[in-house]
């Protein structure tokens, strides 16, 4: 499937370099020094420096979503809060 395609029914964009998803064994993964990572949900490429934490998206609105393996207390609990997702630029 070409670089960036949406696979027809699903609004998933899929490239070839890499997976629809970001996790802490992604090649490359840039994390701040406090733990903290910025994912950069866009449809075209944020640049190479960049790409290790893009996650392509479809041209048009899309759904986000978090899926947490093995979660802490806090997010079972329901006191986790994610930080919003803000729109830069």
């Amino acid at each position: 499937m070409p670089a960036s395609e949406i696979e027809p029914g699903k609004g998933v964009a899929w490239r070839q370099s890499t997976a629809s998803s970001i996790g802490d064994r992604t090649p490359g993964l840039q994390v701040v020094g406090d733990g903290s990572l910025t994912i950069y949900l866009q449809h075209d490429s944020p640049g190479p420096v960049k790409e290790p934490n893009w996650l392509p998206t479809p041209a048009g609105d899309f759904r986000p979503i978090m899926r947490m393996y093995q979660p802490r207390p806090e997010v079972l609990a329901g006191s986790y809060a994610l930080r919003a997702i803000r729109k830069v630029g």
